[in-house]
């Protein structure tokens, strides 16, 4: 009797998954036979979105937001075209708009490089000199100020080989890679400007000019080169390419420990009155910013400036000179003296601490502190738009992050 009983419970719940496995594939076509069809470039498409007519004007800009994962509608079959989109919902769009156009229009994209280096390789090492002071990427080599060496050296990108040496400059101690051109300031008093043709056989870099005492950083709008000068008195030189003309200015300034050009003005950090200023050509300064702590260097993200130094990093407005954000944590310590964007992180360099600091720079998330390696003295950073490079200047490498 129990026996019987069993075999017509079993029965039951045989028939009943049949019934569900039934229903399911019903389901299943139903859902592919509501699906919307309609035609991009000449193929037809179709979304799940059963509110969306083919014919809609807007029919293959929803399909490309739904593929490329931009919204996934209101519902599995509803995108509710007519419905209004409020500002968190336009900030959500918004942001995985420009996260998704970073990551996948990236250098790093294009060739399956998607992780996110998290130590530095002892394989990916190269010698450079002395004291490499400064580093920057034309988009295939590595060029590498030696200050202690008196050289510049080019690594290749690709395996970090050093290819070339550059002599005949006196303490070269920043470099500007502009009009085919490797620009390099010799930290001397009066200061010096060296130009590097790389199409030529590496020999001695040419002088071009003399510029401020003891000069630390360049910057480059088109036409002006303006060198940052740490001499007795601080000053601002401004080099013209074109004519090889120049004139120095010397008031409002201090320490000028960096300089860049955002597209539409050049910026100054001051190391010893801890301001940032707008820097006209003329040599006219803006209002200073004043920072509240001892800057060190500085990089541009396309809208902001990332200002680091001591144990913080401010992000101001380039458009308004406003203090969006201070950062601090995620291993920011005492000498954070190196900055650099590679199109989707920034990079900060903590010299004393022997780690380096990485931010996305869309949402200002931290994404970690890592070591250099005991001694190594992290000083310099640049991207070449694949990878970040790092001086040590402690152990006088060039590293590979």
């Amino acid at each position: 009797m129990t026996t019987n009983r069993s075999k017509r419970i079993t029965c039951r719940a045989v028939a009943l998954i049949a019934l569900l496995a039934a229903v399911t594939v019903v389901s299943t076509r139903l859902r592919a036979d509501v699906e919307t069809i309609g035609t991009c470039g000449g193929v037809n498409t179709s979304i799940p979105f059963t509110d969306v007519t083919g014919n809609n004007i807007f029919f293959c800009a929803i399909a490309e937001a739904y593929f490329s994962g931009l919204t996934n509608g209101t519902s599995s079959t509803t995108y509710s075209p007519a419905n209004p989109v409020t500002r968190e919902q336009m900030a959500a769009f918004v942001t995985r708009t420009l996260d998704q156009s970073l990551r996948r229009g990236s250098q790093r994209a294009a060739l399956g490089q998607w992780w996110t280096q998290q130590f530095i390789s002892s394989t990916a090492l190269t010698n450079v000199g002395l004291g490499p002071i400064a580093v920057e990427s034309d988009g295939e080599c590595l060029w590498v100020a030696d200050l202690n060496g008196d050289t510049v050296k080019r690594v290749r990108a690709s395996d970090g080989k050093l290819i070339e040496t550059w002599t005949g400059m006196d303490n070269p101690s920043s470099l500007l890679i502009a009009n085919g051109r490797v620009y390099v300031t010799g930290k001397t008093a009066p200061g010096k400007l060296y130009a590097i043709d790389p199409d030529q056989p590496a020999g001695n870099a040419v002088e071009i000019a003399d510029v401020g005492d003891n000069p630390v950083g360049m910057a480059f709008d088109g036409e002006h080169i303006l060198t940052a000068n740490q001499g007795a008195q601080g000053s601002i030189t401004n080099y013209h390419v074109p004519s090889g003309g120049k004139i120095t200015y010397t008031n409002n300034f201090t320490l000028p420990c960096g300089i860049l050009y955002d597209g539409k003005n050049f910026w100054v950090i001051d190391e010893i009155l801890g301001n940032l200023r707008k820097v006209l050509i003329t040599g006219q300064v803006s209002p200073e910013l004043n920072l509240g702590f001892t800057p060190l260097s500085m990089t541009f993200d396309g809208t902001n400036l990332w200002v680091g130094g001591q144990d913080k990093v401010l992000v101001v407005r380039a458009a308004t000179g406003a203090v969006v954000a201070t950062l601090t944590g995620n291993g920011l310590a005492n000498g954070a003296t190196g900055l650099a964007f590679d199109g989707e992180r920034i990079l900060v360099t903590n010299r004393f601490e022997d780690t380096v600091s990485l931010w996305r720079a869309t949402d200002l998330a931290p994404l970690g502190s890592f070591s250099t390696g005991t001694d190594s003295s992290p000083l310099a950073v640049c991207s070449d738009g694949l990878n970040f490079w790092v001086t040590f200047y402690g152990t006088a490498k060039l590293a590979r992050y």
